[in-house]
């Protein structure tokens, strides 16, 4: 059997180890480079995830990894790099989408635009949790929000500290990456002021944020009748699954019934994108 998986991070590689040690044709397509996804947060602590390193994986490179890793980049140099050499790894090839016939069709491009196809019999889906929700609980932009992010005040997704300016950071987000980018806020040296659900010592916990405001170098948080300022404003309020990957798998069946793609037959969805619907 030929099984594609798509995304050579965690839970990706270690899938691509099991199909292997089942005896199947593997190949990994990856768009960017391996570990694209944990490059994003390089210089925080990887968060606690089940799928980090798998039986599979500690198998094929006979050997267990080195924890505790305390970034990201370690995460990849220690572990990742060396599980996909082991591996049939594709990278800078961005699966555009997938179809299906009487098998799985892949529609593939290369960073010059040049498009090629590939067929699998199996699809796992380990491309990631998709892209960052803005700072609204409700998935919406916080008034102001958008003016806050144009002009540079507002970031999403996790930042290396020494890439923020001075001053005041706020981060706001209920997401493990979200605790791992207070910590090193506050290892480097930073004031930090957060908007979780579980309060970080060093830092000062504040309730949700309703709006932004402007402010001369920065940004203005309301919080109720107070108001804020910050330098910068991190967002880490979760991530949404981009659809657009797996559209041609939703066939109707009626005009009130609809297949969920994780539910097709032969596909797989795993790691970050299986968790985040």
């Amino acid at each position: 059997m030929r099984v594609a998986v798509i995304g050579a991070g965690p839970s990706g590689l270690e899938a691509a180890a099991a199909a292997l040690a089942q005896g199947d044709e593997v190949v990994v397509y990856e768009a960017g480079a391996v570990g694209a996804g944990v490059r994003t947060w390089s210089a925080l602590a990887p968060p606690p995830r089940p799928w980090w390193w798998g039986p599979a994986g500690r198998t094929l490179l006979g050997r267990d990894p080195a924890v505790p890793l305390p970034t990201g980049a370690q995460l990849i140099a220690d572990w990742l790099a060396p599980l996909a050499a082991a591996l049939p790894v594709r990278t800078f090839q961005r699966v555009l989408g997938v179809g299906r016939r009487d098998r799985f069709r892949l529609v593939l491009e290369t960073p010059d635009g040049e498009r090629t196809f590939d067929e699998a019999d199996h699809i796992v889906d380990a491309s990631g949790a998709g892209t960052w929700l803005p700072a609204g609980t409700d998935g919406l932009a916080l008034p102001s929000e958008n003016r806050a992010a144009s002009a540079g005040r507002l970031r999403y997704g996790p930042v290396d500290p020494d890439d923020l300016p001075p001053g005041p950071i706020w981060v706001i987000g209920g997401d493990p990456l979200a605790d791992a980018q207070v910590l090193a806020l506050l290892a480097a040296g930073r004031e930090v002021h957060t908007a979780a659900m579980c309060p970080i010592p060093g830092a000062s916990s504040h309730p949700h944020p309703s709006r932004f405001g402007r402010s001369v170098e920065g940004v203005t948080v309301h919080v109720g009748g107070d108001r804020f300022y910050a330098a910068q404003v991190v967002t880490l309020t979760g991530q949404a699954r981009d659809r657009l990957l797996l559209r041609a798998l939703r066939v109707a069946h009626t005009a009130d019934d609809v297949v969920d793609p994780s539910q097709e037959p032969g596909l797989t969805l795993c790691g970050a994108r299986a968790n985040n619907r």
